[in-house]
């Protein structure tokens, strides 16, 4: 299930392709790091839509246990290598 509030994606369930592992993930992780950590709906990244909202929630949201994404975040907030 996905969640949109001003340019915020709030987290997809774990049955969203793009956060699923595929079997030859899944063993090369396997005793590695915890699985069900991983694949865990609740600790699945909030993608942030804009530049303006990505910076808001770095500067006033409640991220602390968040993994937020900005996808094409450079290109959006004008960052280049020499930055």
């Amino acid at each position: 299930v996905q969640y949109s509030q001003a340019g915020v994606v709030m987290p997809c369930s774990s049955g969203h392709p793009l956060y699923q592992l595929s079997d030859a993930e899944r063993q090369m992780l396997q005793g590695t790091w915890p699985l069900e950590l991983i694949e865990d709906p609740a600790r699945q990244p909030r993608i942030i839509e804009t530049a303006y909202e990505f910076v808001r929630e770095l500067l006033i949201g409640d991220h602390l246990e968040d993994f937020l994404i900005l996808p094409n975040g450079t290109e959006l907030l004008g960052l280049t290598w020499e930055d």
